[in-house]
């Protein structure tokens, strides 16, 4: 098999469809050729550093590509097990919430005055202040000044979030109200942290997907409006305090440590069918807590999705390329 993907899809009727058979090409050839995935292992872990990199990210990117095919396997499989889910269900739009201002303006902001904020009275600050000083020799001053002058830095809410905003104001929040019971958003990628976060710390204890702990300057909490009486306000300060502690201990750790906690990539390299799929209906429920509950580093199993691995990456807390592609409305699935 061959495939020559066209430069400039959109520039013909005949480059979309040369691109479309050469995408259908290349899948049927990942899926024919088991040993694709041991190969590319083999070169990274024999190959020096320098060298190992371009095949980690060629088995990623096959294995995102590859993935098309396992949606459209799962999609099957779960016609056959639950087919009464495709039976009269409605395509709900939900639109994209509006960008913030700028929440700090510009201005001459330095890694000292977040410490100096972040650190309670009764807590010695000089230590972390220290740490600040060690990373001014990789202007850690200057990335927090770019960040601020970005004319892009202007949050929004990300989509899982919306969603959870959308059902909350309709009063969906019983499982009596979700399919099978289970209180599951999902959705594209892994969770980013600050979503992950917020579900954690939100009362309405709703599942989403494992987080790839990547972090986002363009995130914020949905809108609560003074109509929605006092209680809502004291709620969604709660859950902002909540949600800044964690981003205070993760400051700390990552001066202790120097080194952020994040992947490479905000998607997960391989993908494979749920196996509570092809099980009995007396053991579906047990293996789908069991699925839910499973998330070792390399193997992570959810309600609804795919059964997904870690990146191949040479660091697996290495910077992406910092993009922050969440942005947009959502579709949500109702019965």
């Amino acid at each position: 098999m061959r495939a020559e993907f066209p430069r400039d899809i959109m520039s013909s009727e005949n480059a979309r469809n040369k691109f479309l058979r050469d995408c259908e090409t290349l899948i049927k050839a990942i899926h024919a050729n088991k040993k694709v995935d041991e190969a590319i292992r083999r070169q990274s872990k024999d190959g020096e550093i320098s060298s190992s990199e371009p095949w980690c990210e060629l088995r990623h990117y096959l294995g995102r590509l590859y993935s098309y095919r396992m949606a459209a396997e799962m999609i099957v499989k779960s016609t056959e097990r639950w087919p009464e889910l495709f039976v009269d269900f409605t395509v709900v739009s939900v639109p994209s919430s509006r960008h913030m201002a700028k929440p700090i303006p510009t201005s001459e902001l330095t890694a000292a005055d977040i410490v100096r904020n972040m650190i309670p009275e009764e807590e010695d600050p000089r230590g972390y202040l220290s740490q600040v000083e060690v990373m001014q020799k990789f202007g850690l001053d200057k990335l927090i000044q770019d960040q601020v002058r970005r004319p892009s830095f202007r949050p929004y809410v990300h989509a899982e979030v919306l969603v959870h905003g959308h059902l909350l104001r309709r009063g969906i929040s019983h499982p009596r109200n979700f399919w099978h019971g289970w209180k599951y958003i999902g959705s594209s990628k892994p969770t980013c942290r600050l979503c992950d976060y917020y579900f954690i710390a939100h009362q309405d204890n709703v599942q989403v997907r494992k987080s790839h702990k990547n972090l986002y300057p363009n995130w914020r909490l949905p809108d609560v409006f003074e109509n929605e009486g006092d209680d809502a306000i004291r709620r969604q300060l709660q859950l902002l305090e909540n949600i800044t502690g964690n981003v205070r201990n993760d400051a700390k750790r990552t001066l202790e440590e120097k080194r952020p906690l994040r992947k490479r990539h905000d998607s997960n390299t391989h993908s494979a069918l749920p196996e509570y799929l092809n099980l009995s209906d007396s053991s579906l429920m047990s293996s789908v807590s069991q699925a839910r509950m499973s998330t070792s580093r390399d193997e992570h199993r959810e309600l609804g999705t795919i059964r997904e691995g870690s990146s191949c990456s040479l660091d697996p807390n290495e910077a992406s390329d910092g993009s922050d592609d969440e942005d947009g409305g959502v579709p949500v699935f109702c019965k």
